[in-house]
């Protein structure tokens, strides 16, 4: 039976297939004395999907939705709860993946931060050997000037 004491925040769906209904109603009674059900939908006409209470449920938060449960029932009909996670395994994937994407997206800006510094290090590189190459150019022009004009008095 259910103990009505500590239900509060213990909330949970599962879903019965007709099939145990039909096949396994022992199994059905034994799921239905732990739980108190304030709600059943008819799934596409091959289940029932239960909203309620059990303290087989973990306590969720006001407002959260309900988690959704596998119940199971031992040959000595210990009944048990299992969080079907999912719809969590998804979304822990999920926020994982987000964070691999994070740093991924960290990864390439730091590749791309070192990949402009090194581009500007080159660039000014260039620039300080342009400036000394045209310096240097512009002595020997000065230098062949007075060569030529030196050339142009002796003859």
């Amino acid at each position: 039976m259910v103990n009505h004491k500590n239900l509060k925040g213990r909330f949970g769906k599962f879903t019965i297939d007709y099939i145990i209904f039909e096949q396994q109603p022992r199994i059905v009674q034994q799921i239905m004395s732990k739980v108190v059900i304030v709600r059943a939908e008819t799934l596409w006409g091959k289940s029932v999907e239960y909203y309620g209470f059990s303290n087989l449920f973990e306590k969720i938060n006001p407002g959260e939705m309900a988690r959704e449960y596998i119940m199971e029932v031992s040959s000595r009909g210990k009944v048990k709860a299992i969080k079907n996670d999912v719809y969590f395994i998804y979304k822990k994937d999920h926020d994982r993946l987000i964070s691999k994407e994070k740093e991924y997206d960290r990864t390439i800006g730091k590749f791309e931060k070192e990949s402009m510094e090194k581009m500007e290090a080159l660039a000014e590189k260039s620039r300080k050997e342009f400036e000394d190459n045209q310096k240097n150019f512009d002595g020997k022009s000065e230098i062949l000037e007075k060569m030529n004009e030196a050339a142009k008095k002796l003859l």
